[in-house]
């Protein structure tokens, strides 16, 4: 018994998930064709678990849902500087600490929408 408890806290430990979480919007980015939503949010699931922030794509219809583990393209230990834009309606791009060490999670693609992870943002990608 005491195994699986262990086991069940692991989960949520590694998926960012728990019941006990509070959950804080940082910002918003709404894709050029208004199609999907890139929600950045910080979340401190108190004392045993690292605060995070994280990035959460979903499509516009959908309600913004932390829960959602499978959404979460992004996440990294403490309050960093992050920041989303869209290049094009299938391309998202994020700013980031070029410092990986605290980085528990970092997608490529999600659901067809291609993600660049840079340090800076580049002049020419944007108008």
């Amino acid at each position: 018994m005491l195994v699986m408890g262990a086991l069940v806290s692991l989960f949520f430990v590694l998926t960012g998930c728990t019941l006990d979480c509070g959950h804080e919007l940082v910002q918003e980015a709404t894709s050029p064709e208004a199609n999907y939503i890139a929600t950045v949010f910080d979340s401190d699931c108190g004392a045993t678990t690292p605060f995070s922030r994280q990035i959460l794509l979903r499509k516009a219809e959908v309600t913004f849902s932390a829960d959602n583990a499978e959404d979460v393209v992004f996440r990294v230990k403490g309050k960093r500087d992050i920041e989303v834009r869209w290049v094009d309606a299938k391309h998202l791009m994020i700013r980031r600490s070029p410092n990986k060490d605290d980085i528990f999670k970092e997608i490529g693609d999600w659901h067809g929408i291609k993600i660049t992870y840079v340090a800076d943002w580049p002049s020419s990608s944007f108008p």
